[in-house]
């Protein structure tokens, strides 16, 4: 079936721009009613306006009815199939510029922070939504200064490590010497506080009556002596 079909297109292909016109060409160059000079005229008419010449001499040259009809029809028959195709190639441009006027798309809010997008065609507009951009973080805030952070730091350290006490040697009345640093001290004793030189790191604080005590040199002050 396919091939039949695939013939006959062929053939109508065919007909009115092959046979049709090589009949013609035939028919004009076998007439002996005509002088050679109208067979000659007609032959290079219809070579230099080939196809439509040769249709041209069939219907005003040609001497037989039938070469008549058939060229008539072949020119009706192609005047309707070239008007068929203007007309759908213009409805088909007109859809398409309708198409392009109705498929805009429009934008509208809804609320703060959301954006739609719809199509505005004659069909239902599908929603889409977007999310705005953030805008970026703000880059230009100042650092801060070496000269706070300084502070800070010797704040801290005021607030947490105790101040550095002076460092005081002790002599007692058994010969020994201490040194250390007196934590507390009223009339009847002395507490000084003793390092550990080891690993540890630790301290000890040792109380000591002032009856005990030969003398107390350390910093800037001079030697204090006390005891009995």
């Amino acid at each position: 079936m396919r091939t039949l079909l695939g013939l006959l297109i062929t053939l109508l292909i065919l007909y009115p721009t092959v046979i049709f016109p090589f009949w013609m060409f035939i028919n004009c160059a076998r007439r002996d009613d005509r002088s050679g000079n109208f067979r000659a005229v007609w032959i290079v008419i219809m070579l230099a306006t080939y196809p439509l010449g040769t249709y041209a001499y069939g219907l005003f040259g040609s001497n037989r009815g039938k070469i008549k009809l058939i060229a008539l029809s072949i020119l009706v028959g192609c005047a309707i199939l070239v008007i068929v195709l203007l007309s759908s190639m213009a409805f088909l441009v007109q859809g398409l510029l309708q198409g392009a006027q109705g498929g805009r798309f429009q934008s509208r809010s809804s609320g703060p922070g959301r954006v739609y997008s719809g199509y505005s065609g004659p069909s239902q507009p599908m929603m889409v939504p977007t999310v705005p951009a953030q805008e970026p973080a703000q880059m230009n805030q100042p650092e801060p200064q070496a000269t706070d952070i300084t502070k800070a730091a010797e704040s801290i350290m005021t607030t947490v490590l105790p101040p550095q006490q002076e460092l005081m040697t002790i002599k007692l009345k058994s010969g020994n010497v201490i040194q250390g640093t007196i934590v507390n001290e009223d009339e009847q004793k002395i507490v000084l506080r003793i390092s550990n030189e080891g690993d540890s790191g630790g301290y000890a604080d040792v109380v000591f009556n002032r009856y005990e005590i030969v003398s107390i040199r350390g910093g800037s002050q001079g030697e204090e002596k006390t005891g009995a």
